[in-house]
């Protein structure tokens, strides 16, 4: 067990020993503080990064878009969650540093490239989402083909908005193209290549790849 999740467990059994709860409600708790704790050292990793190389904005405009579109359509997963958080807030800072250098970048050139990269992830997002956890898989064809349909919709809406601040230009067109680079991020995720890299890192046997509703 890592120090997140004994921090995790240790929060619980407190809490559940305060309010009298069994110990299955106690496991809930663990899990929900794991998630908390997670997320706070993630908001706090991209947040210095961004803060020290003055691209605050773009970096936490990248990790809220890529946080929307996986919670939707899934994606690879790192073989431990303090290497999944240091993946997430690096890769989050260099989507932010990326766009920056991007904005010189000439505006019919920069929407053009934008708009290329958006139609990419979202074919790739029709394709292959979603791709859950090997741990809580998704097996109904029903609710796969909803969280499809919704991760596509999301992922439009979000290019929309990238597209909308490249338009804006300044720091808007900055924040858009981290989003942008986030939306590509997430669907690169998605693919085979990436499902079946993180589980031989993990160790695991890679099997044919199934995707879709096949899964």
């Amino acid at each position: 067990m890592g120090w997140l999740e004994g921090a995790a467990q240790r929060a619980a059994g407190r809490v559940g020993a305060a309010l009298d709860y069994p110990q299955e409600r106690v496991e809930v708790l663990a899990y929900g503080f794991f998630g908390l704790f997670q997320t706070a050292l993630l908001l706090l990793a991209v947040g210095a990064l961004g803060g020290l190389s003055g691209c605050l904005g773009e970096a936490l405009t990248a990790l809220v878009g890529g946080s929307l579109l996986r919670r939707l359509c899934g994606g690879a997963h790192a073989p431990s969650p303090l290497l999944c958080g240091a993946v997430s807030a690096l890769s989050c800072w260099g989507m932010a540093l990326l766009s920056g250098w991007a904005l010189p970048l000439p505006r019919p050139l920069w929407l053009a490239g934008a708009a290329a990269l958006s139609l990419l992830s979202i074919l790739a997002i029709s394709l292959w989402a979603p791709v859950d956890h090997p741990n809580k898989q998704l097996r109904d064809a029903r609710l796969r083909a909803a969280f499809r349909r919704r991760g596509v919709a999301l992922a439009s809406l979000l290019a929309a908005l990238s597209l909308a601040g490249g338009f804006a230009g300044g720091g808007w067109r900055s924040c858009g193209g981290a989003l942008c680079l986030a939306i590509c991020w997430q669907a690169a995720s998605l693919t085979p290549a990436a499902v079946r890299l993180t589980k031989r890192s993990a160790g695991a046997p890679a099997p044919a790849w199934k995707g879709g509703d096949r899964t």
